[in-house]
């Protein structure tokens, strides 16, 4: 019998008109004054930066397991491990999280993201007194960071069934993300398009390094489907692979409870990333 597998249609009941997703673009919608704006981006990169270690941890997981994915048309044992091609299809969106292949020298999305809060407080001209006090991470952003590190299974032990739900965590963290950004995109560009043509204009000096300040939103505008595309590579190869206890349509069970999952902690966040 051959295995399960996923695919964009088994995805579209989860993400099609994701409220998390309407949320953001409410969140930024209701910002009025450039503390309010200050507030929002700082959270939205601050949670951001977690994702990296999340998936190069997953990856990790997945990459240490040759005993549970294995191609059993390989008749010689041990040419016939496959971890290690899945976790590759995971670990290509930490990449260039830690170091973005667009650019000639180092440039974290991290590094990105703070060259363009860095920017934004420029333009408006706040002190760092200012600064310090609409730049500030609210209790429901430090929850998500939490639940981040628990989707991606970051510090524990993985069974069959975590690593699958892990794997469709960061499936939906790829798909939804790709939607924030473009309303972030549109929210710079219609609410503040001197801001953004200054940020395009920019570059922030951090850790040695000079870094483009709008560069980390117009990258995600397209780079999130690239992930996406290995995130659900992985995800079938892994299915394909997996030789341990659960059936094939059980792991995929599991794959998209790990989507939802995401979902859910997305919403909760994106509602409250304003207040």
């Amino acid at each position: 019998m051959s295995a399960a597998s996923i695919t964009q249609t088994d995805l579209e009941p989860i993400i099609q008109n994701h409220p998390g997703n309407h949320a953001f673009a409410e969140a930024l919608e209701r910002i009025k004054a450039p503390s309010d704006l200050v507030k929002v981006l700082t959270r939205y990169t601050y949670f951001n930066a977690t994702f990296g270690a999340g998936v190069a941890s997953l990856a990790a997981k997945i990459g240490t397991r040759p005993d549970l994915f294995r191609d059993l048309s390989e008749p010689v044992y041990v040419l016939s491990d496959r971890s290690m091609d899945i976790a590759s299809d995971i670990f290509a969106a930490a990449v260039d999280e830690f170091d973005d292949r667009a650019t000639n020298h180092k440039d974290t999305h991290r590094s990105l993201a703070q060259a363009t809060l860095r920017a934004t407080l420029d333009f408006f001209g706040l002190t760092s007194e200012q600064a310090n006090q609409c730049a500030t991470i609210n209790e429901a952003t430090r929850k998500a960071i939490v639940a981040v590190h628990q989707g991606y299974g970051v510090g524990r032990m993985l069974t069959d069934a975590d690593i699958f739900q892990a794997i469709g965590f960061h499936i939906g963290s790829e798909v939804l993300a790709d939607g924030e950004f473009h309303h972030m995109d549109d929210f710079f560009q219609n609410r503040y398009p001197e801001l953004t043509t200054y940020l395009a204009n920019s570059t922030v000096p951090i850790n040695g390094e000079r870094h483009a300040a709008y560069f980390w939103v117009r990258i995600h505008t397209s780079v999130e489907e690239d992930h996406f595309a290995f995130a659900l590579t992985g995800a079938n190869r892994a299915l394909q692979y997996y030789v341990g206890a659960l059936t094939s349509e059980r792991a995929k069970e599991h794959l998209l409870a790990g989507v939802k999952e995401f979902a859910k902690l997305q919403q909760c966040f994106m509602a409250e990333i304003g207040n």
